[in-house]
């Protein structure tokens, strides 16, 4: 699910900077669809445009469409072993 993350930290391994943050952990594929909650995470950017979108697991090809205006926003970091880096 996505979880909002209330802590504004640096997390330097990552690269993320320190803003607000919404991280989606779990696999992308069959009906779930990500685009969903892009269109909710533009709509929250247009008010807090440092705001940061994380998605972190597998990511079947062609399920996520990231709008142009958003790619300096949307941070896809594919599989990882340690998703836990990536939360407060």
């Amino acid at each position: 699910g996505v979880v909002p993350n209330p802590f504004t930290q640096k997390i330097s391994k990552t690269g993320v900077p320190e803003s607000k943050s919404f991280v989606y952990i779990g696999s992308i594929y069959g009906k779930r669809n990500p685009n969903n909650l892009i269109g909710a995470f533009e709509r929250f950017s247009q008010n807090h445009p440092d705001a940061k979108l994380i998605f972190v697991g597998y990511m079947q090809p062609g399920k996520l469409v990231i709008p142009e205006h958003l790619k300096n926003n949307i941070i896809v970091v594919g599989w990882t072993d340690n998703p836990e880096t990536y939360i407060a």
